[in-house]
């Protein structure tokens, strides 16, 4: 089985850091919780100057693993195609490096070659994708599992599972095979 599983938000904890960087610069009190759809920036005083965060190599130094992810992703590795599934910063092309040292600092079993930097992940030949970002589906052939947040909780996606955290993880892939074995 080919597995392709997104970095930010699923494996780290991007949006966490990303946020709380935000909030002390401007002395705002936004929280997770109050972002209800993906365009983080609308929910900010300083709309897209927020992306600016991204370009900033510190914040992904701060970034820290989601519990749970990599046991469960080793785990995975050793008998199905694993791949780490993000996207690039076309605006700062040092992001793609930034993600490369989180994956050898916290995941050093992962294969770099495993890593794969797109946007549009419809164009991957993958059985399952694990992400946060609904639009990411948009075009999957494949088993999709959202990695809930509260950006994604307004969906009607056919073919997935939602996961709340790595630990249910065994669970859900138990789920997808009952389901490719016997349709229901």
């Amino acid at each position: 089985m080919r597995i392709g599983i997104d970095l930010d938000d699923v494996i780290n904890d991007l949006v966490f850091k990303w946020i709380e960087c935000y909030n002390k610069d401007y002395n705002d009190t936004l929280s997770i919780e109050d972002i209800k759809s993906w365009d983080i920036a609308d929910y900010t005083k300083i709309g897209k100057d927020f992306y600016k965060y991204l370009g900033d190599g510190k914040l992904f130094k701060s970034l820290s693993i989601n519990d749970g992810a990599a046991k469960i992703i080793e785990r995975l590795c050793k008998d199905q195609e694993v791949y780490i599934v993000t996207a690039n910063a076309s605006y700062n092309t040092g992001v793609c490096d930034d993600k490369v040292n989180f994956v050898k600092k916290f995941m050093p079993f992962f294969p770099i070659k495993n890593i794969i930097f797109i946007n549009n992940k419809s164009l991957l030949d993958l059985d399952v994708l694990i992400d946060d970002g609904l639009h990411n589906f948009e075009g999957f052939k494949g088993f999709k599992i959202i990695f809930d947040r509260p950006w994604n909780q307004d969906c009607d996606i056919e073919n997935s599972f939602r996961m709340n955290e790595w630990s249910e993880m065994t669970l859900v892939l138990i789920q997808m095979i009952k389901l490719s074995i016997y349709g229901k």
